[in-house]
C-alpha cells in the first residue's frame, strides 16, 4: 500500500472490520445424471449469490489440502462430501 495507493481500499476491504469475509461452503454434491463441475461453472453459480470463489478445501485421510486459483478452471472436480469451497462474501 505504501508503494501503490491506489491498492488502499482494496485492502481496507479485504482486511477492514466492515469488510468482505472469506468463508467456507459445502461442496456441492453430484450425481452420477450430471458431469462433475468445473471449477468455471462454481464460479458462475457463486457469483449469482454475490460471492466469488477463491478455491477449494478437500478433506482427505492424510489432512486437509488447499487449492486456490486452479490453472484449469474446466477441469472437472473431483469433490467428496467433506470438501468445502472457499469464497469471498462481497455482499
Amino acid at each position: 500500500v505504501a508503494l501503490r495507493r491506489e491498492l488502499h481500499w482494496v485492502m481496507e476491504e479485504l482486511f477492514g472490520a466492515s469488510g468482505a469475509e472469506i468463508g467456507f461452503r459445502p461442496a456441492p454434491r453430484g450425481d452420477d445424471a450430471q458431469p462433475a463441475p468445473t471449477f468455471r461453472d462454481l464460479q458462475r453459480r457463486l457469483a449469482a449469490q454475490g460471492e466469488i470463489l477463491l478455491g477449494v478445501l478437500h478433506h482427505a485421510a492424510d489432512g486437509p489440502h488447499v487449492r486456490l486459483n486452479p490453472e484449469d478452471k474446466t477441469a472437472p472436480l473431483t469433490l467428496t462430501p467433506n470438501d468445502e469451497l472457499i469464497v469471498l462474501d462481497v455482499v
